[in-house]
């Protein structure tokens, strides 16, 4: 399997008649992904050609939304208002913590489609709308096609709210992209670099998609990813205007065999069958360092908002939580956004997709290891665990 960058950007500037895909740390960060990719013994043969249209698809936004900022110099100028990041461990309930206020429509969330094909379309009147939601749509499908069980983990679906980390992982700089693509070589770059890079092309897309889709009526966006814990200085560092922080709580013996029952899961859909033992000290290492780094910014950042809340908190009462959230924000929780919320439980109800199994011992896991590696957490927060 090989990969050629500079054919894949010839492909990217055909299909999407752009040559220019941006500067600052692209052509590197572009260069050092692929070249990882061609070390990597881990992919899928079968796969090749799904990852070719993965990059060329990133590329292509990449070119049209450098396109726009380029004609239309007014989106660097955006102020967005103060968002409200949901910041935690994987596998605490933070997406239907996300899914439930994204419902209630206070706040601005971002649909799967506008990640997936963030680039507006040159020439179409609405930028391309409907093509770029039939191409998410098309991603859902072949998810659920290739790896059934995607779906038990963390469901996809095109118009319902989804992480930012589908749309940074344009920038080639993402700490995502070991989730889907193990490339060894690029996992331990990643180490060794910083995320400023990562931050900065993310505030710019959230800036292009209010330009796009909301100018006119602008409301706080409701940020979620797990990837971003332990970097909270980056978020505040790229919204000096205030930010408001949710973190939701598990405890760690459920969420680090659950958090790797996923990655196994989306190491599926590109590469070959995983060793469950490294994935298994990958999330346990991974996390437990996350959170502490994540702790120890809350030690020097006393004066952030942050809300704690607990999984059984999330998972039993949908409208007691969007309480608890909107008076955090100050912003009143209206009847109809509360009936929006109880349809949702009623659309998804728990374990919709299938009952996920998995145990500590699957991925060599034991519970001393996760009390030691983790025990500040669990003592600091052991009313919501």
């Amino acid at each position: 399997m090989h990969f050629d960058a500079e054919n894949l950007l010839l492909l990217a500037a055909k299909e999407s008649g752009l040559e220019d895909f941006g500067g600052g740390a692209f052509d590197h960060d572009y260069r050092k992904f692929v070249a990882s990719l061609n070390a990597s013994e881990l992919l899928r043969e079968d796969r090749e050609q799904a990852i070719k249209q993965y990059i060329i698809r990133m590329l292509v936004n990449r070119a049209r939304m450098q396109k726009d900022l380029v004609d239309h110099p007014e989106i660097e100028r955006i102020e967005l208002l103060p968002p409200v990041a949901i910041v935690g461990l994987p596998r605490t309930g933070s997406s239907k913590l996300q899914r439930i206020l994204s419902a209630s429509s206070g706040l601005q969330s971002l649909p799967f489609w506008h990640a997936h094909m963030f680039g507006r379309i040159p020439g179409e009147p609405d930028g391309g709308v409907q093509q770029r939601l039939q191409k998410a749509k098309q991603f859902e499908q072949w998810i659920s096609e290739v790896v059934p069980e995607f779906n038990e983990r963390h469901p996809i679906h095109a118009e319902e709210a989804e992480e930012e980390t589908f749309l940074y992982e344009a920038c080639f700089r993402s700490v995502y992209f070991p989730a889907m693509l193990h490339a060894p070589e690029y996992e331990q770059w990643l180490g060794e670099i910083d995320f400023n890079v990562s931050f900065d092309y993310l505030l710019t897309q959230l800036k292009y998609l209010q330009w796009q889709f909301y100018a006119d009526k602008p409301k706080p966006w409701l940020l979620k990813s797990p990837t971003q814990l332990g970097y909270e200085d980056e978020l505040t560092r790229i919204f000096p205007g205030g930010l408001k922080m949710i973190c939701p709580h598990r405890h760690p013996k459920k969420v680090v065999a659950s958090s790797a029952a996923t990655l196994e899961v989306f190491r599926k859909l590109f590469n070959k069958t995983p060793d469950k033992l490294k994935l298994g000290q990958a999330s346990l290492q991974g996390f437990s360092h996350a959170m502490n780094s994540h702790m120890a910014w809350r030690e020097r950042n006393p004066h952030i908002d942050i809300l704690d809340i607990g999984f059984e908190d999330i998972t039993a009462d949908s409208v007691g939580t969007a309480e608890k959230v909107y008076d955090f924000l100050n912003i009143p929780l209206s009847e109809q956004a509360r009936q929006s919320i109880e349809q949702w439980d009623i659309d998804n109800p728990r374990e919709k997709h299938g009952k996920a199994s998995y145990t500590l011992e699957n991925y060599g896991l034991d519970e001393q290891s996760i009390d030691t590696l983790f025990a500040d957490y669990t003592e600091h927060f052991a009313e919501y665990l």
